[in-house]
């Protein structure tokens, strides 16, 4: 393989594995956000400003999607590694 395709395949790799990182952290990300925007506003409708109030359902929340979600995402990131070691092999 020449230096320019290793070059490209690196490139794709990087590209590719960026993708998967916002593809696997969007779930858990969007809610997150959305418990903090729901407590948020009832935080500024009762004013309790306590910051375990805002905290603990995002915590709670993480962990929910981490459960729901994190064996699919996990096989997404086990098949970017196996395609990934198996290129390697193909870079001289």
């Amino acid at each position: 393989m020449s230096d320019s395709a290793g070059l490209e395949l690196a490139l794709r790799v990087l590209r590719e594995g960026l993708l998967l990182t916002l593809l696997v952290s969007a779930p858990v990300l969007l809610a997150m956000w959305l418990t903090g925007a729901i407590t948020g506003a009832l935080q500024s409708i009762t004013q309790v400003q306590d910051h375990v109030v805002g905290f603990v359902p995002r915590l709670l929340v993480m962990l929910l999607a981490l459960v729901l979600v994190g064996p699919h995402l996990g096989a997404q990131v086990v098949r970017f590694a196996e395609v990934v070691f198996a290129a390697v092999g193909t870079v001289r």
